[in-house]
């Protein structure tokens, strides 16, 4: 298919634990949601404990209530260490 190229960059970041084991798709075809971008570069960075010790935290954007709340923290985290932003 069309993302044949990428099957073994995906295998590579399963294999490093980058997406979440909870996802059932990673939708190949549709463009990528700031958070799940978000998620995964914190992740990629190892900054997985800090984005899950900041869970509780609201984060300081204006759509802040459209994160999914097992992403809060991964935004809060992202933000921090001005890896990706969004509109405050």
């Amino acid at each position: 298919g069309r993302n044949e190229w990428a099957k073994g960059y995906v295998l590579v970041a399963l294999e490093q634990g980058l997406f979440d084991t909870n996802e059932t798709r990673l939708g190949a075809n549709e463009p990528a949601k700031r958070v799940w971008v978000a998620s995964t570069l914190v992740r990629a960075l190892g900054l997985e404990e800090e984005a899950l010790e900041a869970m509780t935290e609201t984060p300081d954007f204006k759509d802040a209530n459209a994160i999914p709340a097992g992403a809060v923290g991964y935004a809060n985290i992202a933000d921090e260490y001005d890896i990706i932003g969004g509109t405050k």
